[in-house]
């Protein structure tokens, strides 16, 4: 006889565990149960988890879920990354969302920040495309046909 809690055998004659007080089993039914599979809340494998960079900060954790939300459905992995910012005044949390290097164009296009955002007004009035953007690194402003990033050297790979 065992205990199905502590595995402690027992002679026959015992009907419960001394230690956890609840009936013993024949050392047959404690066969490993098949183990259930789970689902994962999570979409994000081991390789892919590993390659996340921040891509665009937010100031409320509701922003950032529904922004991570509208990545998992255009089929992007994002997670959100919390941070906890100091001011001089009191401290806040910073909430960011992380997706692959290599969809930062992709996660663009699905959040809106692209053309729109990128478009710079001239002196006349004329509206152009802007090849700039922020280094995933450090944040700064970076032209869009360099491959290090001329603030902080982190690499950009395509």
């Amino acid at each position: 006889m065992i205990c199905p809690n502590c595995k402690h055998e027992y002679r026959a004659g015992f009907a419960r565990c001394a230690t956890c007080h609840v009936d013993l089993v024949e050392e047959d039914s404690l066969a490993e149960p098949e183990p259930v599979a789970r689902e994962s809340h999570s979409t994000i494998d081991a390789v892919t988890m590993a390659e996340l960079l921040p891509f665009c900060g937010f100031l409320t954790i509701d922003e950032a879920r529904h922004a991570r939300e509208q990545l998992r459905e255009s089929g992007v992995p994002a997670d959100i990354l919390i941070r906890e910012a100091e001011t001089e005044e009191e401290r806040l949390e910073e909430y960011w969302i992380r997706v692959p290097r290599r969809r930062f164009a992709e996660v663009t296009d699905v959040l809106h920040e692209g053309p729109a955002e990128a478009e710079e007004k001239e002196g006349n009035g004329e509206v152009h495309d802007g090849d700039a953007f922020a280094c995933s690194a450090c944040g700064e402003e970076v032209e869009g046909d360099v491959d290090v990033c001329p603030h902080c050297g982190a690499r950009f790979d395509e």
